[in-house]
């Protein structure tokens, strides 16, 4: 695993989301009053934009499936699929870096 710099901590106020491509791969960077969180973009489930889902706390829900997940460890509910991928986030000075395999 290994930190990457992915944005200035000003480009994702509280409130918002950021989406991020690092090695290909599709990551979606939320910041909320809970803290700032980094999930795989693409639901486990269907391939749905999970990342674009509501936001509430601590979870997000797919837009394509209403499926809820756990924006600190990636799980649901829901049997026989796997976690939603998520990611350590720190901000160093005014960096936010991902841990990104």
């Amino acid at each position: 695993m290994k930190w990457t710099p992915v944005a200035q901590l000003a480009q994702i106020p509280q409130g918002s989301r950021k989406h991020l491509v690092v090695d290909q791969h599709e990551y979606m960077l939320i910041h909320n009053r809970d803290g700032l969180f980094c999930v795989d973009h693409r639901c486990p489930h269907a391939d749905g934009s999970v990342g674009d889902g509501m936001v509430l706390g601590k979870y997000i829900t797919c837009p394509l499936h209403k499926w809820r997940f756990d924006l600190c460890d990636g799980s649901h509910k829901h049997k026989g699929t796997r976690n939603l991928g998520v990611y350590a986030v720190k901000v160093e000075g005014n960096d936010v870096l991902i841990e990104v395999p």
